[in-house]
């Protein structure tokens, strides 16, 4: 038999080793621990209980053996060692010579030159060296999966809390996620003034605070009303916490005319439940007004103005959002105070949106006033489009199915392209 043969066989055995290991009760992070407990009783060979030698007959079984196993030191013979290997490993190795020389024995070579064992013996090794790697990968890929499980189910469980939460604000966030699954427009909710108008009710109270002198660090409870004076201001929503916006926020100020109020844009991990603007004018500082990545958002804006964020970076939207609810009366929604007038869209929701405007302003020229899709729905009640663009008519004209106008007026400017600077604060009031 050649020594390549010898390595075949060797390399079968030491596979149905392999499997019979994987196949015992004792798993394989036992085999780690046994390495690391000298605790344990020294292994025991053919000539008794007292630790003299390792009995490599063919008997010995690696299921079998012990964990640890107890060599002499040739100095002091009455002194025991334990050997750094585990009793596992040179059992295998005892087995796999143990067969080797048996091979050698079926070819008539009954004392085969050591060189030739000793070379088999040590391909076998390289074998097994590679099959305790598969054991390792087992054992991290077990504590990987029980990690997994322990996410999966701390998943499960915040899935089942905000499907709960949801339900006690009325389910439209569990709606929004079936319109994304299922896309269909929903024109009868939207008709449903009251129904709709439910899913934007505040549902917490909480203090009223001073938006002038707030600071992030007073933190904001659920329920807040952030109420700011006539004047300018700015507000961080981003130095709030990312992971736990606040429920049923009020940003209130004292008019849309007096009032301005910078944002850094909402921007936030957490689902958005209620957020409301009222009677001020929301100056998105050439930001989105909503930058949301993988949260979703309940948006009211009762006489508000929104403008800046026509600034010609990324898509130059208000609402940006995975899913939305929207609700506005009696805004307006004026371009041309960016710094690249024309440039703004007002959403671009990927997922699904349900969006009702009534009585509002939408001053132009803005590159879409709507993102069609099948899973979004719009309702555009008696508002008026004022300077779109030409390149708008089509679409303001022939909206598609998801896109309903009812009592509303169109104008248009000359010429598609922004020939003029920006607009100035200062022409919505002296003082800004």
């Amino acid at each position: 038999m050649r020594v390549m043969d010898l390595v075949w066989v060797a390399a079968v055995l030491v596979a149905g080793f392999a499997g019979y290991f994987l196949a015992a009760s004792e798993p394989p992070a036992a085999i780690a621990a046994a390495e690391q407990s000298p605790e344990q009783d020294l292994m025991s060979s053919s000539t008794g209980e007292t630790g003299e030698g390792f009995d490599e007959s063919p008997q010995q079984s690696p299921a079998v053996a012990p964990n640890l196993t107890a060599t002499r030191d040739p100095e002091n013979p009455s002194v025991q060692e334990v050997d750094t290997h585990s009793t596992d490993d040179k059992a295998i190795r005892s087995v796999s010579r143990e067969k080797i020389l048996e091979a050698f024995a079926a070819e008539d070579r009954p004392n085969p030159n050591e060189f030739d064992v000793r070379l088999a013996t040590d391909m076998t090794e390289e074998i097994r060296s590679k099959t305790k790697e598969f054991y390792r990968e087992a054992e991290l890929t077990i504590d990987k999966m029980e990690w997994l499980g322990v996410h999966r189910y701390l998943k499960w469980e915040a899935e089942e809390a905000a499907a709960r939460e949801d339900a006690a604000r009325g389910g439209i966030m569990g709606l929004l996620d079936s319109l994304e699954e299922n896309p269909v427009h929903r024109h009868d909710l939207l008709d449903d003034i009251e129904t709709f108008a439910s899913y934007f009710e505040r549902k917490s109270a909480g203090p009223g605070i001073d938006g002038a002198t707030w600071t992030s660090k007073q933190g904001l409870p659920d329920g807040s009303a952030l109420m700011y004076p006539p004047g300018v201001h700015e507000w961080r929503s981003q130095s709030l916490d990312r992971e736990k916006f606040p429920r049923d926020l009020l940003i209130r100020g004292a008019g849309m005319d007096v009032t301005l109020v910078r944002l850094d844009e909402v921007h936030t991990r957490d689902t958005v439940h209620s957020l409301t603007f009222r009677d001020l004018t929301l100056d998105c500082g050439n930001k989105y007004l909503t930058d949301l990545r993988r949260s979703s958002i309940t948006l009211r804006l009762e006489r508000c103005r929104v403008i800046r964020f026509d600034m010609g970076a990324g898509a130059s939207v208000m609402l940006s959002a995975p899913s939305a609810a929207f609700y506005a009366t009696d805004c307006i929604f004026e371009a041309g105070f960016g710094r690249s007038p024309d440039s703004g869209s007002l959403f671009r929701v990927r997922n699904s949106l349900l969006a009702r405007l009534d009585h509002c302003r939408i001053v132009g020229p803005f590159d879409s006033v709507y993102d069609a899709d099948d899973s979004a729905t719009y309702l555009f009640q008696n508002c008026s489009f004022e300077n779109q663009a030409p390149r708008q008519r089509r679409d303001l004209e022939s909206p598609p199915y998801g896109v309903r106008f009812v009592n509303c007026s169109f104008s248009f400017s000359q010429d598609d392209a922004w020939d003029e600077k920006p607009k100035l604060l200062s022409e919505l009031n002296e003082d800004w």
